[in-house]
């Protein structure tokens, strides 16, 4: 078994991202609880959010390059109209918006399976106070507040005295303050 996870980190150390994340799911699926592999698994998630964010903000830059036409015409009045972009820049800025917002979905759904990853590996050891707080952390990023305001709450619960105490607290206070929906 130790096998899938070698095979991981080979795939990993390749750049393989994706196929290093099916190798460690494999592994994890016949040790559910080995919380290690699941630290592992959401960090791998997480360099999936950041490889997808690193495509979309390329995109972006080539859309801005490569079709300068269509934000500036949108940009641009004559006559108190809109100028047309030319169809060629338009088509080029429209493919890479498509792919800029593809990445910015794949960067999505990788951030949340992220935040199963670190859930999975809070219930293995649920009195684990570390564990709670990595995975309110990992949810916070992914926008997921809901289980970053649990988590912190379960921890406070597990640690009241824990020197990052004051911090969640903090955290905490802010989220609540912030609109849901």
């Amino acid at each position: 078994m130790q096998l899938r996870s070698a095979i991981s980190t080979a795939h990993q150390a390749e750049g393989n991202t994706d196929d290093a994340i099916e190798a460690l799911e494999n592994f994890v699926a016949l040790k559910p609880k080995n919380a290690a592999a699941l630290v592992d698994l959401a960090s791998l998630y997480l360099v999936k959010v950041e490889e997808a964010q690193q495509r979309a903000q390329v995109a972006s830059a080539r859309a801005a390059y490569l079709a300068p036409g269509a934000t500036i015409a949108s940009n641009t009045q004559f006559g108190g109209r809109a100028l047309e972009p030319d169809s060629i820049s338009g088509a080029v800025d429209n493919q890479l918006s498509g792919i800029v917002q593809a990445e910015l979905g794949v960067a999505q759904q990788a951030a949340s399976q992220a935040v199963d990853a670190y859930k999975r590996r809070a219930a293995t050891e649920p009195r684990n106070a570390l564990y709670q707080l990595e995975l309110a952390q990992t949810a916070e990023s992914a926008g997921d507040i809901a289980t970053a305001v649990a988590a912190y709450e379960k921890f406070l619960d597990l640690e009241p005295d824990d020197p990052n105490a004051v911090d969640v607290k903090r955290r905490l206070k802010q989220l609540r303050a912030q609109p849901t929906g």
